[in-house]
C-alpha cells in the first residue's frame, strides 16, 4: 500500500492537534475535539472509513480517555484503555458510526473492522454488532 505524501502530512498535522488537547474541563475538552472531528469527516485529504481516519478517531477518543481518567501520557493512558475494555467500546462505535454507513464501498479492510467489532460485540455484550449501541 503506497500512502501519499499529503496523506502522511495531514495525519501528522491532526495528531499534533490532538496531542495539544487542552488538559481542562470535560466540556472544554469535548468542544476542542468536535473541531478536530469536523476536521477527521471531511474527507478533504483523508477519506472517512479508512485506517487512517480510524486510527485518528482512536487516537482523539484515546486523549479524552487520558485527561478525564488522569493519566499524565498516551501510553500510560492506553493500557488502561485496553484492560477495561474501552478500545471494545471504541471499535464498536466506530464500525457501526462509521464503516456500516459505507458497507457497500466497502473494501477488504472495512469488511475485517466489521467482522472484528461484531465478534467483539458478541463476546463483551452477547449481542450481535447491529444490537449494540455504544454511547460516548
Amino acid at each position: 500500500m503506497v500512502i501519499e505524501p499529503e496523506v502522511t502530512r495531514e495525519f501528522m498535522r491532526i495528531i499534533a492537534a490532538i496531542r495539544d488537547t487542552p488538559r481542562a474541563a470535560r466540556e472544554v475538552v469535548e468542544q476542542y475535539h468536535q473541531g478536530l472531528i469536523r476536521d477527521i469527516d471531511s474527507e478533504g485529504i483523508i477519506p472517512v472509513a479508512s485506517m487512517h481516519h480510524r486510527m485518528l478517531h482512536q487516537v482523539t477518543w484515546l486523549s479524552g480517555h487520558m485527561i478525564y481518567n488522569g493519566y499524565s501520557d498516551l501510553d500510560s493512558a492506553e493500557r488502561d484503555f485496553d484492560e477495561i475494555g474501552e478500545k471494545i467500546r471504541f471499535d464498536i462505535w466506530y464500525a457501526r458510526h462509521y464503516v456500516e454507513p459505507h458497507k457497500e464501498d466497502n473494501n477488504k479492510w472495512g469488511l475485517d473492522i466489521l467482522k472484528q467489532a461484531d465478534r467483539e460485540a458478541r463476546e463483551y455484550y452477547g449481542h450481535s454488532l447491529d444490537e449494540v449501541a455504544i454511547v460516548i
